[in-house]
């Protein structure tokens, strides 16, 4: 028998879903945290087991919100409002998993101390995002959500500039030289392109 309150969209399942989903995605920067810290003390890791069983995890989660979005007549959410976030919220674990796999490739190449404090900024805005989350079940007011937005934009700020620092080292340019041809090398050159 279906309850009225599922029926009108009350029902709690998107919201367990859209944590569940957010908390794989803070517990897959989390397990990139650890895999850096593995790099630093030059311990053997070649296994991405963490990384592959969370991406799993989210996607069997995102596939069972797409289920209940089709099962369920009206939603607590618009349902593309969902669907977007959803499929933002599976794109971490998968983005995460690409970055541990490049860090085993070539863990000697790392900018160590820039590389570290992307990695802590991402952790920061995944515990961001996951709270974020959490706060669409208890309804976020205007001013809740505009703090928590200015934060995660803070996060990314931060981000930007530690990249950018570390992208715009200065380096020498090689001189600018022209090639020295005359004017008849440039016509006949130019004549023999035409024939």
């Amino acid at each position: 028998m279906i309850s009225i309150g599922r029926f009108l969209g009350h029902d709690q399942k998107f919201y367990d879903l859209l944590e569940a989903s957010a908390q794989q995605a803070d517990t897959s920067v989390h397990h990139l945290v650890d895999l850096l810290a593995k790099i630093d003390k030059k311990d053997s890791v070649r296994d991405l087991a963490a990384f592959a069983e969370s991406r799993r995890e989210d996607k069997r989660i995102t596939q069972e919100l797409t289920e209940e979005l089709t099962k369920t007549f009206i939603t607590p959410l618009e349902r593309e409002d969902i669907q977007a976030l959803a499929a933002s919220l599976y794109k971490i674990p998968k983005t995460v998993e690409k970055i541990g796999e490049r860090m085993l490739i070539c863990p000697q190449d790392l900018p160590t101390p820039s590389f570290a404090k992307q990695v802590q900024l991402l952790d920061q805005a995944a515990e961001a995002v996951l709270a974020m989350v959490k706060q669409l079940r208890k309804g976020m007011n205007v001013r809740t959500a505009r703090e928590m937005n200015a934060k995660l934009q803070n996060i990314r700020r931060s981000s930007l500039n530690t990249a950018t620092a570390f992208t715009m080292r200065p380096t020498p340019s090689p001189p600018l030289s022209r090639p020295k041809c005359s004017l008849r090398d440039r016509r006949s050159g130019w004549r023999h392109s035409l024939i």
